[in-house]
């Protein structure tokens, strides 16, 4: 995942500071990013793809398809207003982002306890995410996006198409 994120910076012709300043976070914080001692948090995955004109699947390591998946206008319209107002770090997933967690969890004709053994996810956490009390983080996203075979973008907002890019083959 790091050699992708120091590639894209690199063909752009940024520096780690440049990056640092578009997404928000510290200038060590994303060193150790590239580095690959720091994992991303959902909410730099997301400003990354978005920076990077990529999708998170492709930061993530789930496919090698470049191209980001075709933005969402409620991720477009939300995300500005989250960026007014730091408050939405303790909340948890919108209703939309809810409905599509449980949606795919039904279409699956999948149980939280079943999505629990599928993924690792703990059934209460996982519960606590459907009810919009507890937000995603990187990992969770990463795995429930493999499971329910649908993309890490689709998940947190950033496109309403469910189909993922083509995926890697042996993704653990």
């Amino acid at each position: 995942m790091n050699d992708r994120l120091r590639e894209l910076r690199q063909e752009r012709g940024w520096t780690q500071r440049d990056v640092q300043r578009l997404i928000g976070i510290d200038r060590g914080n994303y060193s150790k990013i590239e580095l690959g001692t720091r994992y991303y948090t959902i909410r730099q995955c997301m400003k990354l793809a978005v920076v990077f004109e990529t999708s998170m699947d492709y930061l993530a390591g789930l496919t090698d398809e470049r191209e980001p998946y075709e933005r969402s206008k409620v991720w477009l319209a939300e995300i500005s207003q989250k960026e007014a107002g730091k408050a939405e770090r303790k909340k948890g997933l919108s209703p939309e982002l809810r409905n599509r967690l449980f949606g795919l969890r039904t279409e699956k004709k999948y149980t939280q306890v079943k999505i629990q053994m599928l993924t690792g996810v703990d059934q209460s956490n996982y519960s606590k995410l459907e009810r919009g009390e507890l937000p995603y983080t990187f990992e969770q996203c990463r795995i429930i996006a493999l499971t329910m075979n649908t993309s890490m973008d689709y998940l947190v907002g950033l496109t309403d198409g469910k189909e993922p890019h083509k995926r890697k083959k042996n993704i653990c």
